[in-house]
């Protein structure tokens, strides 16, 4: 698995990272408690080696001086995917403390809003397309459509479940 993730970040330039919605929450909820990975509602569909990818993902850029990148909307929805219906949120400092070691990155609603794609990627995902494409950053993301639009763009993207099942693969 490491060797995988290596040679996509040494093709990466050094601006950065933006780790997705569901793949940050996964970081979170991993990082919080390891046996709620494939069990809470949110990380279901994963297994403790998308965990694991992810985790590592996150350890080698922010290892190699360059920086983990989210959005004001990437953090809205993982904040509302973390607590539970009753407003708790047993993985709050998990979240506050990976989050601080982050890079937020704004863009204006005009630019989202006005986007010709909107209706079909939504608000979240025209803000990641949008910083990596000004920032010509790199994007680790589970979303299918996220994934098309940013390859027909020419950004570094990778799709992290297929990563991991290549790795298995591999083996």
């Amino acid at each position: 698995m490491s060797v995988s993730v290596e040679s996509f970040f040494r093709s990466c330039n050094q601006n950065g990272l933006i780790i997705d919605t569901n793949l940050f929450t996964l970081l979170v909820i991993g990082n919080s408690d390891i046996n709620k990975v494939g069990k809470h509602k949110r990380v279901k569909n994963y297994s403790e080696d998308h965990f694991t990818a992810i985790f590592n993902i996150a350890n080698y850029i922010t290892e190699n001086n360059s920086k983990i990148i989210l959005t004001p909307h990437i953090l809205s929805e993982i904040s509302n995917f973390v607590i539970d219906s009753k407003g708790y949120n047993p993985f709050f400092d998990t979240a506050l403390r990976l989050t601080k070691l982050t890079h937020e990155e704004n863009v204006e609603k005009d630019k989202l809003l006005d986007h010709d794609e909107l209706s079909r990627l939504g608000v979240s995902d025209l803000s990641v397309e949008n910083v990596a494409t000004v920032m010509k950053c790199a994007v680790v993301t589970d979303d299918e459509r996220l994934y098309n639009r940013l390859l027909s763009l020419g950004v570094q993207v990778v799709d992290l479940p297929l990563m991991v099942e290549m790795a298995k693969q591999s083996q």
